[in-house]
């Protein structure tokens, strides 16, 4: 028993205050050193946690002096938490035409596309892209039977499943990525959709995969509706993805509000699940939903053109 209470009192004086002050730099810092890039990922919300429940349980014999440096982190990190990271955008209707978007990393479906296709059913959803979606012959079939969508395309790990008819456009080449995009034909015109999913691994650096994607849409003549969802496994925070927020809006940034991490459940404390939407784009009401069928909550969200589609080929 006295070995556990000096334990305890070592974590309390010198773990939490160490860990949080790597945490502070790792913020600081940003992405954006190679060496240090683990420190990015020290989570926000377990530094809050963690620091809350050290002060309730020290807080009554340390008093406030004594435990400056955890409330002073504890603070930081709900901060991040709460103000940084989060949104609160109001609810807004959308309007007569919209299109409702899901966008789920399935994890391979350990349990196959039935049980992750009903999940779906309630939500009616016109538009759904799959992440780490393993092949499967029978995933068009079951979709129709599942959630009445009509056009299915499966490839390189990635499906889109559509209400409205649409045509795949190719690959492409982002280093350290695979991404290939489609042209959705709505009843408003044109949406173009890229999918992309970013090799998972702590210490990559994401820049070059960011820069070669911001290379695609500099290069892109065509201006109609854009939105690009995928698995970035990198947080919302990246200095990595400030050149594609010169093209594109995060959709939680838009329109969502409320908890913002993704990833892993059930207690998610990355937000590594993007969906990125062009300008003329309006997004009403991003959530985030989770599901037993993954450890990624899929967001879900619907947008309405600003102004009608029209493409640069018409």
């Amino acid at each position: 028993m006295k070995f556990l209470r000096s334990s305890m009192r070592l974590t309390r004086r010198v773990v939490f205050p160490c860990v949080g002050m790597l945490w502070l730099l790792g913020w600081w810092l940003g992405d954006r050193q190679p060496p240090l890039l683990w420190l990015f990922y020290i989570p926000a919300p377990l530094i809050a946690a963690w620091g809350l429940i050290d002060w309730a349980l020290r807080l009554y014999r340390a008093g406030w002096a004594r435990s400056g440096i955890t409330i002073a982190i504890t603070l930081l990190a709900l901060s991040k938490t709460l103000l940084f990271d989060s949104r609160w955008n109001r609810p807004t209707p959308p309007p007569p035409g919209a299109i409702h978007v899901e966008h789920w990393n399935v994890a391979h479906a350990p349990f196959g596309y039935a049980p992750v296709l009903r999940a779906l059913d309630a939500d009616n959803a016109d538009l759904i892209v799959f992440d780490e979606a393993k092949y499967s012959a029978d995933l068009a079939d079951l979709t129709e039977k599942e959630l009445g969508l009509t056009h299915v395309f499966h490839d390189q790990g990635m499906a889109i499943l559509s209400r409205y008819p649409f045509e795949p456009q190719g690959t492409i080449s982002l280093p350290n990525a695979r991404a290939w995009w489609a042209i959705i034909e709505t009843p408003r015109g044109p949406l173009h959709v890229l999918t992309m999913d970013l090799l998972s691994h702590p210490a990559l650096d994401r820049a070059p995969t960011m820069d070669a994607l911001t290379m695609w849409l500099q290069d892109r003549t065509d201006t109609a509706p854009l939105i690009i969802v995928g698995d970035f496994n990198t947080t919302r925070s990246a200095r990595a993805l400030d050149p594609l927020r010169k093209f594109m809006r995060h959709a939680y940034e838009a329109g969502g509000r409320g908890w913002p991490y993704s990833w892993p459940l059930p207690i998610p404390v990355y937000a590594i699940d993007h969906a990125w939407v062009s300008t003329n784009i309006v997004v009403h009401n991003y959530r985030l939903r989770t599901s037993a069928m993954s450890d990624h909550a899929r967001q879900d969200f619907t947008i309405s053109f600003a102004s009608a589609p029209k493409s640069d080929n018409d």
